[in-house]
Order: structure tokens, then sequence, then C-alpha cells
């Protein structure tokens, strides 16, 4: 029975220390560089917040409050990462130049920020500026659904499906690390765990009762 609990323990311990670690680098792993746009990046699409097809059936996908878009052919085959070095991006879209516009808002003034990014080029050729009334002119999207030239297509994590017959699957979309925020909850739930287990030993050591005091002296 002791050594039973001594192994529950230890698998416990290192659910949360993995947890915890895992928290904090996909955590870190998601912040670009202020200085980059085009990275060669996978990232798992736990944490959606937009799906966006273009004229050429290429699939964008933003993840992380839109600070990382990757890019798939209409093959699935993965092509490049977009990274924006801000707190979130509001939106993203391709104008009528075939352009990439990436809208961000403004943190210490009203408005928002449009990197303009030629995609052929894979750099940032232009910066305009919008102001709030900008917010009503967006039309809102399922994240998982979007219509392009009559056909339905729907993101079913790494697969596309288009009105509901084709499949295209997603080249090599990775399924690690896990969004930090369920690392962080599964340390917290392993760590209370953890004590409620132990609370007959920690009993031993409350300080407070001084039977147990001069047990331990």
């Amino acid at each position: 029975m002791k050594k039973n609990r001594v192994k529950i323990n230890i698998i416990l311990f290192l659910i949360f220390i993995t947890s915890v670690i895992g928290g904090m680098y996909s955590e870190l792993n998601i912040i670009p560089k202020r200085t980059q746009i085009i990275y060669e990046k996978r990232f798992p699409i736990y944490n959606l917040s937009k799906f966006m097809v273009d004229s050429d059936e290429n699939y964008y996908i933003g993840t992380e409050f839109n600070n990382w878009i990757q890019i798939f052919n209409k093959d699935g085959k993965y092509l490049y990462t977009i990274g924006t070095y801000a707190k979130s991006v509001y939106d993203f879209y391709i104008d009528s130049n075939g352009l990439l516009n990436i809208v961000i808002p403004n943190i210490h003034s009203d408005g928002f920020t449009v990197d303009i990014i030629d995609l052929n080029k894979k750099e940032k050729v232009d910066k305009k500026y919008e102001t709030n009334e900008y917010v009503g002119n967006i039309n809102y999207f399922d994240k998982y659904n979007t219509f392009v030239n009559d056909n339905r297509y729907e993101l079913d994590y790494d697969k596309i499906i288009i009105n509901n017959k084709k499949i295209v699957k997603l080249e090599n979309v990775p399924k690690l690390p896990l969004p930090g925020d369920l690392c962080f909850d599964i340390s917290a739930i392993s760590f209370i765990v953890l004590i409620f287990f132990n609370n007959d030993y920690l009993k031993f050591f409350d300080f407070t009762n001084s039977k147990n005091f001069y047990r331990i002296k």
C-alpha cells in the first residue's frame, strides 16, 4: 500500500512539473519577434481565431489571437507562417490587390494600424490607419466555416471539408505543444489532488496542534 502511494505521488508530481514546464514553453513559443514577419514555424490549431480562403484556394489559419497566420495551399501543403508582434490582431484579409492586410488595434490611441504584406515578396510593403468606424465594416465570421466562390469550406483541426464532400488534409499539423492555459489548468488540478491525497500526512505537520508539535520535536 505504501509503495503504491509513493508511485501515485511520483506520477502526480511529474504531471505537475511537466504541465508547468509545458505551459511556460507554450506561452513563450507564441510570441513573435518584433522584426520578423515570415516564419517556417508550425503550430497546433487549438486556439483558432480565424479561418480564411483566398481566390486561389490557399488556406489561412489564424491562431493565438491571429498573432500567427499559417498558410497552406489548396492541396494542404504547408507554405509558411506570418507572425505579428502585437498584443492581438483584430482581423486579417486579402484586399483587391492580393495583399494580406493585418489589422492591429492601437494600444495608446483609438483606431487601428493595418500592416500590408506582399505574400509574393514575403515582406511588409505598406501601412495604413483606420478609425474605430472600421469595426462596423467587418463582416463577423464563423471561425470554422467560410464561403468562397459559392463553395463552403469547413476547418476540422487538420482537415478542410469542402461542400461536405471533398476533404483536404493539412500537411503535418502538430499536436504539441498544448495550449498554455490548458497546461496550467492541468498543473493546478494535479497539485490540488496531490495535496488532498497526502492530507493525512500534512496533518502531522500542523504546528498549531500542540500534540503534533511535541511529536516532531
